[in-house]
Formats: structure tokens, C-alpha cells, sequence
């Protein structure tokens, strides 16, 4: 009997109760094996082992996944202890009470909205009037108040700055309080709340818009110029607006004017007493002031011809000559001023004769030593 090579003496199980065999495995090889030549064994793995082997990879993930679930429940254990399960109690009663305050706020909330819309409306409304009108008659509105000196209707002068300050003091009364809203400091109540706002923004919004209409219509009240060689007034809104004849006649009213002054000035230059050389003076020195001067009055006016952060010497070529000049300083910055008076119709005529000097001279007021606007120094002297 040839023996083909590579062929396999195999000992396997005859039965399923382990009894052995042995078989013989016949290659497909044309060579065969000679006497003497050692054969291929092998031994087939029982059932048992069989299964083993099928059976032992379950068995190893089986063993990795109790150990995990050992893990976790001892996690979970550590976790769910007396302590923690009341905390976690308490959060989930928190939980609770703040969905049920939340669905109960908020049908006040949009019963407020839904209530209130028309009042939030017309704050909007007053502060989007407010400010356009501010922006758009800028221009307009600055020559009003630096004309103020020259209106002859005083508590007109006074009611245009009133309601401009009171236009801007609303506007930033607003600003302030969405800024704590934003921050939040505050809520929409703030705004809605607040009757005091709400009716300074109504208030500001139609004399604002009375006032700008009233101008358009009536400029004549707010500024003119009387052209006496005329024999009539010339109502316009800035002086530049004036013909070329009539700005010539103009000036030479103005050169009248000056030297109509011109003799007050120089007596009034001749009394005048050296500055005070303190560095940070607060006190005005009014040892010498205009004739028509009234020393009961709370507050006077004066010139302001020039202001800076450098002291100025009181001989000093800036003055142009004036003697008399008086010095108010805070913070560093200084501030000269001339002409003391407290008639405050005599104030045009001392503005347009400094002019002549210092063109960029305007009006102020003294309250207790300190500068003040000019208008607030009126109001101040009328309600004494």
C-alpha cells in the first residue's frame, strides 16, 4: 500500500463518550512515501474542547462586563447615599418652584406688555420727536441761545434755555435708566412706572416743537437787528443772513455804540485794582465795579473774554490793555472776566463793545463766587 505524501495520521473520537481512532488523511500528491518516512499526526479536539473554545471568548466578555456593572453599582452607591438623595431632593423642589413662579409671572408679564403697550408707545414716540428735532434745528437751536444776550423779552431768554435743558434733561434721564436695564439693575417697569418721566417727555416733546414752529413762524421775537437809519427792524435768525447794506449800516450803529461806551470804559479802566496772585483764587475782587452796579443782588453778570489751562500774568499782552480783568480758576483751568453789572439790559451793549477786542466773548453769571450760565444768573435775580 503506497503511502501518498503529506498525508495525515489523525487520532480522533469514535464516539461522544471519548473513545479514540486513529485515521488516516490521504493527500492528492503523485509521490509517495518510502519505508522509514515519519507521517504528519494530528489530534482532533474533542467536543468539549470544542465548546471551550467557542464558549470562552463569551466567557472573558462576560466576566469584563460584571466587572463594569461592579463598578457602576458602586459608583451609584457611593453617589445615592443618605446625604446626596436629600440634596437631590431639594434641587428637584427648586426645579419646581421656579417653572411654577415662571408660569405665574408670566401672565402678569404679558398682561403688563399688553396693557401698557400704548404708554411704552408714546415714550418711544416722544423720545424719537425729542431727538430729531434736536439734531435736525442744531443749528438753529445754538444761535437761538447764543443770541440770548440780545433778546429784549427776558423771560423769553430764559424760556427757550428752560425748555432745550428740560428737552435734554429728559433725553438723559432715559439713557440712564436703559443703561440699568441693561445692566441689570432694574426692568421694564422702570420705564413704564415712571410718571414722572413719562410726563417730562410729553412735556419736553410739544413746547420743543411749539418753540421750533414758533420760531419759523415768528422769527422777529428771537433775534433783530434795529436799523434805526432805516426807521425799521430787520427780523432774521443770524446776522450773516443780513444784507450787505444793511450789515454796513449795522456796523456803523455798533462804532456809534463803542464810542458812546468809550468814555465808561476808560473810567472804568482807571479804578481797576491788580489781580490777585493766588494760585487757585475762588473770590472775585469787586472792589471795583460798573456804576450801575447793585450789591444786594444775589447774582451779577460779567464778560468772559478768555479761558485756558495757563495762568496768565495780570499785565499780561493777552488783556490787551484792560486792567480790570478778574480771575476765576478751578481745577487748573482759568477763566477772566470783565465788566461786573447786574442790569442785565445793559449787558448787550458791554458784549458788543468787548467784541471789538475779543470776538469770541459771551455773557456769564456769578452765583457765591462761581461761574454760572447767563440765563440761570436772570432766573436767579428775577426770583429773589
Amino acid at each position: 500500500f503506497q503511502l501518498p505524501d503529506s498525508s495525515i495520521a489523525e487520532i480522533y473520537s469514535t464516539d461522544i463518550m471519548g473513545t479514540k481512532g486513529i485515521q488516516l488523511l490521504l493527500s492528492e500528491k503523485s509521490t509517495y512515501h518510502k519505508s522509514g518516512d515519519t507521517i504528519i499526526g494530528f489530534i482532533e479536539q474533542s467536543l468539549k474542547e470544542q465548546v471551550s473554545m467557542q464558549i470562552l471568548p463569551i466567557k472573558n466578555k462576560a466576566e469584563e462586563l460584571m466587572e463594569e456593572i461592579q463598578n457602576a453599582i458602586t459608583i451609584v452607591t457611593y453617589i445615592f447615599n443618605e446625604e446626596t438623595r436629600a440634596n437631590l431632593e431639594a434641587s428637584f423642589e427648586s426645579i419646581k418652584t421656579t417653572l411654577h413662579y415662571l408660569e405665574s409671572s408670566a401672565i402678569p408679564l404679558d398682561t403688563l406688555l399688553s396693557t401698557e403697550s400704548s404708554r411704552l408707545s408714546r415714550i418711544f414716540a416722544n423720545i424719537d420727536k425729542i431727538t430729531y428735532n434736536l439734531s435736525e434745528n442744531n443749528d438753529k437751536i445754538n444761535r437761538l441761545i447764543e443770541n440770548a444776550a440780545n433778546f429784549t423779552d427776558t423771560l423769553l431768554a430764559l424760556d427757550i434755555t428752560r425748555i432745550v435743558s428740560n428737552a435734554n434733561k429728559a433725553i438723559d434721564e432715559v439713557a440712564q435708566i436703559t443703561d440699568k436695564i441693561n445692566k441689570g439693575e432694574g426692568t421694564l417697569g422702570l420705564l413704564i412706572n415712571n410718571d414722572t418721566l413719562y410726563n417730562n417727555l410729553e412735556k419736553a416733546s410739544l413746547e420743543l416743537e411749539r418753540l421750533l414752529r414758533d420760531v419759523r413762524t415768528n422769527p422777529g421775537r428771537y433775534v433783530n437787528f434795529s436799523l434805526l437809519h432805516f426807521g425799521r427792524n430787520i427780523s432774521v435768525m443770524h446776522e450773516g443772513e443780513l444784507s450787505k447794506k444793511d450789515q454796513k449800516y449795522l456796523e456803523k450803529q455798533r462804532a456809534k455804540h463803542a464810542k458812546e461806551q468809550e468814555d465808561s470804559n476808560k473810567k472804568q479802566k482807571t479804578k481797576s485794582k491788580t489781580q490777585q496772585s493766588s494760585e487757585e483764587k475762588t473770590k472775585l475782587d469787586l472792589s471795583e465795579l460798573s456804576p450801575e452796579f447793585d450789591e444786594d443782588a444775589p447774582a451779577f453778570y460779567m464778560i468772559q473774554i478768555l479761558a485756558g489751562g495757563n495762568k496768565l500774568n495780570p499785565n499780561s499782552p493777552d488783556f490787551k490793555g484792560y486792567d480790570n480783568v478778574q480771575e476765576i480758576s478751578k481745577d487748573g483751568f482759568y477763566k477772566y472776566l470783565i465788566m461786573p453789572h447786574t442790569d442785565a439790559s445793559n449787558t448787550k451793549k458791554y458784549l458788543d463793545l468787548i467784541k471789538q477786542d475779543f470776538v469770541d466773548a459771551f455773557p456769564v453769571g456769578v452765583y457765591q463766587g462761581e461761574i454760572i450760565p447767563y440765563q440761570e444768573a436772570i432766573k436767579i435775580n428775577i426770583d429773589k
